[in-house]
Order: structure tokens, then sequence, then C-alpha cells
């Protein structure tokens, strides 16, 4: 399961529905998940990484 920390370094880690629920943290950060897996984008390539104008 996912856990979210705030930004501003409030220790606290909470759950996706409690994260939605509250909004803010009470520091005022906003919530991050607290590890993100980057293993899933290495098939990537550059184009599919970039931003497209439309």
């Amino acid at each position: 399961m996912v856990h979210y920390q705030s930004t501003r370094g409030h220790k606290e880690t909470l759950s996706f529905q409690d994260v939605i629920l509250s909004g803010l943290a009470p520091d005022k950060g906003l919530y991050l998940p607290d590890s993100i897996t980057l293993e899933n984008l290495a098939y990537l390539t550059q184009e599919d990484l970039s931003y497209e104008d439309f």
C-alpha cells in the first residue's frame, strides 16, 4: 500500500483515502507518495516522455 507525506517535511504518513479527504497537509504542504518507482519508465523513449504541443 502506498503512503503519502507532506512536501514540507511533516512526518505523518497517510493513506490515499485520507489524503483525498484532507486536501492540504496540516503544514500547508502538498502530499506526495513516500516512494516513486521509476523502473517502469526504462522502456520508454525520449519521444514518449516529452511534452507535445497540440
